[in-house]
């Protein structure tokens, strides 16, 4: 067996024009539109930055998931 981490780096978006909102993310391997990985922010409903603001997915330090082989 052994051990794989899936890791990313985190993503930022400032709203211009108006809000942005989203409740689930969809992480995709760089350069396709192939998902690899789909989670869903547990925040119970959508998360919302206003016009001049941020809106970032942070990733936890220590990745975005580990798959353990048998």
């Amino acid at each position: 067996g052994g051990t794989i981490t899936l890791d990313a780096s985190d993503a930022s978006w400032t709203a211009s024009g108006g809000s942005i909102a989203a409740a689930t993310a969809v992480i995709i391997k760089d350069g396709t539109t192939q998902p690899l990985f789909y989670s869903v922010l547990n925040a119970g409903s959508n998360i919302t930055a206003t016009t001049g603001n941020s809106f970032a997915v942070n990733i936890n330090a220590s990745g975005v998931a580990t798959f353990a082989a048998a």
